[in-house]
């Protein structure tokens, strides 16, 4: 059994109110350190990084990524189901290692946009282990979903131009959009492996429970 406290922290950037074209128009950032994310990013990175506290800007294994999409109703920024992000991957099977990790990497994310906000389940609870050679996140979401539904955990969503504070142990999932829009999303990462490339992200896709609900 392994036993989980998913928790995050969170405050306003209350001088931030970027317009669609804003969002629209910032770069993309992926596994970029902090001189170059403020070198090659826009003005809602530099927002985001301004505001960022202090744990983070002296970090030397800071890593930041981001990512804007255009979103219509139904359409999914990221992969859909509850999961944790950079948990470390020493199983058999490449699947996340919740058991003994060799690290625990601790984040800050921000959106900008209202079509999808990103949903965190908290609240401390158990999960049994998952059997080598099945998907980690497949077998656990399911499950997280109905403590949340159960109300064994609390639902809360993201709101925009908000920083908020989380870890390897914080279940979250991105949501389907309610509306057409643009949404920026940006997080930083500390108490990672993962080596900086520093390098502008040049496509990003949505995803769809079924594409045939497209265009």
């Amino acid at each position: 059994m392994i036993h989980f406290n998913s928790q995050i922290a969170f405050e306003p950037i209350t001088d931030l109110n970027p317009s669609q074209d804003e969002i629209k128009n910032e770069p993309m950032l992926f596994n970029c350190n902090l001189e170059y994310a403020l070198k090659l990013g826009g003005n809602l990175t530099k927002a985001f990084l301004i505001n960022l506290s202090n744990e983070f800007t002296n970090s030397p294994d800071l890593v930041i990524d981001s990512r804007v999409h255009m979103l219509m109703p139904g359409f999914y920024p990221c992969i859909p189901g509850f999961h944790c992000d950079d948990v470390s991957r020493e199983r058999s099977d490449g699947q996340p290692n919740h058991i003994d990790p060799s690290y625990r990497s601790i984040h800050c994310m921000m959106i900008c946009g209202d079509a999808s906000r990103t949903e965190f389940a908290l609240g401390e609870f158990d999960l049994e282990d998952v059997p080598i050679g099945e998907k980690v996140y497949k077998v656990w979401h399911p499950q997280v979903q109905q403590m949340v539904i159960d109300g064994k955990l609390k639902s809360l969503h993201a709101r925009q131009n908000y920083l908020y504070y989380f870890d390897s142990d914080s279940w979250h999932q991105g949501t389907a959009a309610l509306k057409n829009g643009w949404r920026f999303f940006i997080r930083a990462t500390i108490n990672t492996t993962r080596k900086p490339t520093n390098e502008l992200r040049r496509q990003t896709q949505v995803y769809l429970p079924n594409p045939m609900e497209g265009w």
